[in-house]
C-alpha cells in the first residue's frame, strides 16, 4: 500500500482519521463541488504531501477548510493509498454562522496574484516543478525576468575612489 505524508511539526496538532472525518463533519460548500480540480490536488498531495491541516470547528462537526483536500483523500484512499492520521487546526465559533464566516476569513483575497508579482516572487526558486500548483496562472509558461537595475550612475568620492552606484527599480532608494 502507498504511503501518504501530511506535515505536521512535532506532532503539535490534534489529527483525525478520514474515516471520522467523512462520518462526522460536514464539508463547507462555499466552492462548487463539480468545478474541482481534484487531479492537481491528488498530484500535490502525493508529491509534496498536505502542507496545510485541516481547519474544524469541532463542537459543530464542521470542516471550515478542507473540503476539497477532503474529497482528494477519499479518491487517493479509494486508489489505494494508505492516508495517515489528518492534521487540523481547531477553531472556536459559538454557532455554525460564526463557523461560516472563518471559512469566508481563510478564503478571502487581500490582494491580486499577476504574472508581475508571481515573477518577483518565484525569480530565485531554480529548479522547482511547479505543475500542481493552482493560483489561476500557467506557472510553467511563465516568463520569469528580474526587473533591471536603473542605469549604473558613477560617483567620484572625495579621496579620488570612484564608487558604482545603483538605484532600486521599485523606491529609488541610491546604494553602491
Amino acid at each position: 500500500m502507498k504511503k501518504l505524508f501530511f506535515q505536521n511539526p512535532g506532532g503539535k496538532l490534534p489529527t483525525i482519521s478520514l474515516k471520522e472525518l467523512r462520518d462526522k463533519y460536514e464539508p463547507n460548500a462555499l466552492k462548487d463541488k463539480h468545478n474541482r480540480d481534484i487531479g492537481d490536488l491528488k498530484a500535490s498531495i502525493i508529491a509534496d504531501g498536505m502542507i496545510m491541516p485541516f481547519v474544524l470547528w469541532i463542537e459543530g462537526s464542521y470542516i471550515t477548510d478542507g473540503a476539497g483536500r477532503l474529497k482528494a483523500l477519499e479518491v487517493l484512499e479509494y486508489e489505494g493509498y494508505e492516508i495517515p492520521p489528518i492534521p487540523y487546526f481547531p477553531i472556536s465559533a459559538k454557532t455554525k454562522q460564526e463557523a461560516k464566516k472563518q471559512t469566508l476569513l481563510i478564503s478571502s483575497k487581500y490582494g491580486d496574484i499577476t504574472e508581475e508579482s508571481v515573477g518577483d516572487f518565484l525569480i530565485d526558486m531554480d529548479e522547482i516543478d511547479l505543475g500542481n500548483i493552482n493560483i489561476g496562472l500557467n506557472l510553467e509558461e511563465l516568463e520569469l525576468k528580474p526587473e533591471p537595475l536603473k542605469k549604473e550612475k558613477e560617483k567620484k568620492k572625495d579621496k579620488g575612489k570612484t564608487v558604482m552606484m545603483h538605484t532600486c527599480p521599485k523606491c529609488g532608494h541610491e546604494f553602491n
